[in-house]
């Protein structure tokens, strides 16, 4: 065999030995088994750091979107403006009953003040007596009075009286009030006579009021100077 002979032999034996690695080398990237299988892997199962991150990413994320801090003290500012509220109410309030309180005793004080200024005697209609006298009191707002007096002197068989009519002004302060336009008229009645007479027309003397009883000076006769006489 001569030399070229064997070249040729040898250039076919490589071509057949080079031909199944030129045909692996031409389908190998169409196949790529080994990229699939693996991402299948990693999705199915992370590993145990891909794990924790989710995990505290998911934890952030829910912390984030909704704080536990923020309803408590919304809570505790509701609760703060509540209280400041009910404060400011009883406060008002306090001060409200305070000034009602305050009208209420400069009132009772005013009425006290009258009752006292006027606890010598009474207004309107009254009567005293003692001793066969009976004594009309009319006093007015304006502490003016108007007093009638019957004095009953009568017997069995005689009808006698005296009729006093005064009028004036009382201090309500003291309860002491003067007159000097009393008159008195006299009346007798019996069997025989029935008379009346004028004695005198313009009596004078004074009067003292002190709750329920007064006395009464008649600076002309000296009528009762020493009685008290007690409200009925």
């Amino acid at each position: 065999m001569n030399t070229k002979t064997k070249i040729i032999i040898a250039s076919g034996l490589l071509l057949a030995t080079a031909a199944p690695f030129v045909a692996c080398a031409r389908r190998a990237p169409a196949a790529k088994p080994i990229p699939t299988t693996n991402a299948a892997i990693i999705d199915v199962k992370p590993t145990e750091e891909t794990t924790t991150e989710t995990e505290t990413e998911t934890t952030y994320e829910t912390t984030a979107a909704d704080p536990v801090g923020a309803p408590v003290e919304k809570l505790v500012t509701e609760q703060e403006t509540e209280q400041t509220t009910a404060a400011t109410v009883a406060k008002k309030t306090t001060k409200k009953t305070a000034k009602k309180t305050k009208k209420k005793s400069k009132k009772s004080s005013k009425k006290s003040g009258k009752k006292s200024a006027s606890s010598k005697f009474t207004y309107g209609k009254s009567v005293y007596t003692a001793k066969g006298f009976k004594i009309y009191v009319n006093i007015n707002k304006d502490n003016t009075a108007n007093i009638s007096i019957v004095h009953d002197r009568s017997t069995k068989d005689t009808e006698c009286d005296n009729h006093f009519s005064l009028t004036g002004k009382i201090n309500p302060k003291t309860g002491f009030m003067t007159y000097n336009n009393c008159s008195k008229l006299y009346h007798v009645k019996t069997s025989h006579v029935n008379q009346t007479r004028a004695d005198y027309l313009h009596g004078y003397g004074n009067m003292t009021f002190n709750g329920n009883s007064l006395t009464w000076f008649d600076g002309v006769e000296g009528y009762a100077n020493s009685v008290t006489f007690h409200k009925q």
